[in-house]
């Protein structure tokens, strides 16, 4: 009968969880009490986090550096990407070749002395009296917890090695190659197709920043390798984001410049230059990427209850002469026609095509309905509108009134919801409903 049923066992497996307790025997629970083994390990538990911070120093570090000291020719990745943007199908073979090779160039580069960040080697670092990177008495205390124990940090020692392979994702080699590289050859195209007039008032913007750096050198393929590391990274995107300096001067970005001229009509095409993505591991570097998560509700509600003070803080009504004013110029405030909607939503109650519309048939009276396919060429290439303009379509010289009787509106309803709520929690510890 065993015969029979022999074809029909095995065929599919079983997976099943068993739940055990660790009783422990004898002895071992007494040890484990007087040794403090548990505690010991609570205690590494706890100090973890902090020691994996400090090991990703090293990491980051480790990386500026080595990426400082590559040399390559990137004319090679260059052309043949460019090839590839014009017929995938016949050059995808040749730049996943192409770019593989320098992606396994950059990691065994990087390679070279990772035996030297291994966790065993870290700790004895920042213990020794002259660690590589400036630690504090407290980052010291935390290491030493784990003093002998490097063997915790395996599943990190992994992880850590992971960024410098050659193909993986997450890898320092394929950030360059496969994620900063594509945005970089797309920002020398843009580049190249500004016109000179841009470019000199571009490159005007750029001195501020570097003296002996020109916009032609910055956009050629022999300029990605000043961009592998993070400090060349920030760098590169501060000449297309621009910064304010001590002094709350503006340098003004590549974009912000591209954006003001296309505003003025001064191009006819919208430039857009994409920001380099951050190497891997220094995105931790500032909070305004990865804000330090809440532990708890209790830290939630603490984080909304102190915005919502700030924001009650703010006198607004210091505002209301600025909306009232007599003295402003109209003709120097501008709309963005992509907020004509939002704005026509607040004037005309909710009716988000009104102000387009009264474009339009203002329009028709200028130039006479026999003219409509002119009339949607100026609407299409007409990017903002003057507060005075609107004013003369709209026949009324009320919008800034109207727009600030619906900000304070709604920031007294918000008033309103948030006392009401913050007095029911304090009262009852429910759930806040803003």
């Amino acid at each position: 009968m065993s015969i029979i049923y022999e074809k029909f066992t095995h065929c599919y497996p079983v997976q099943k969880t068993l739940r055990f307790a660790l009783i422990p025997q004898g002895k071992t629970e007494e040890n484990i009490q007087n040794y403090g083994m548990l505690c010991k390990d609570e205690e590494k538990a706890a100090y973890y986090p902090a020691a994996k911070e400090i090991f990703d120093m090293y990491h980051k570090a480790y990386i500026e550096e080595s990426l400082a000291s590559f040399v390559a020719d990137w004319t090679e990745l260059f052309d043949v990407f460019e090839r590839y943007t014009h017929n995938k199908l016949d050059n995808e073979k040749e730049y996943s070749d192409i770019s593989s090779k320098y992606q396994k160039r950059l990691s065994d580069h990087l390679k070279k002395k990772l035996g030297d960040l291994a966790p065993e080697k870290l700790i004895k670092n920042a213990l020794s009296d002259t660690p590589e990177i400036p630690l504090s008495k407290e980052q010291v205390d935390n290491i030493s917890v784990f003093a002998g124990f490097a063997t915790y940090f395996e599943g990190y020692r992994i992880i850590r090695e992971n960024m410098y392979s050659a193909d993986i994702a997450s890898s320092v080699a394929y950030r360059i190659v496969k994620e900063n590289f594509p945005k970089f050859y797309w920002n020398c195209k843009a580049y190249k197709s500004l016109n000179d007039e841009l470019k000199e008032l571009c490159n005007a913007q750029l001195t501020k920043l570097s003296a002996s750096l020109s916009l032609d050198m910055l956009f050629s393929p022999s300029y990605f390798g000043s961009v592998l590391n993070q400090s060349g990274i920030d760098f590169y995107n501060t000449v297309l984001g621009g910064k304010t300096d001590s002094e709350t001067s503006k340098i003004q970005g590549i974009n912000e410049l591209c954006n003001l001229a296309y505003q003025k009509g001064d191009i006819s095409e919208k430039k857009k230059f994409s920001p380099l993505y951050k190497q891997i591991l220094s995105d931790r570097e500032s909070a305004s990427f990865i804000p330090t998560p809440y532990e708890s509700d209790e830290d939630v509600k603490k984080g909304l209850f102190t915005l919502c003070e700030y924001i009650l803080e703010q006198n607004i009504s210091e505002l209301n002469s600025v909306f009232y004013s007599t003295s402003v110029d109209h003709s120097k405030i501008h709309v963005d026609k992509k907020q004509l909607s939002i704005l026509s939503q607040v004037l005309y109650e909710g009716d988000w095509n009104f102000i387009n519309k009264a474009i339009y048939d203002y329009c028709i009276k200028q130039w006479g309905e026999t003219a409509s396919k002119k009339i949607e060429a100026y609407i299409q290439k007409k990017n903002i509108y003057s507060l005075l303009e609107l004013e003369t379509i709209l026949e009324t010289n009320e919008i800034l009134p109207r727009t600030w009787k619906y900000i304070s509106d709604k920031y007294d309803a918000f008033l309103h919801v948030y006392l009401r709520e913050k007095d029911m929690i304090e009262k009852f510890n429910e759930p806040i409903f803003l």
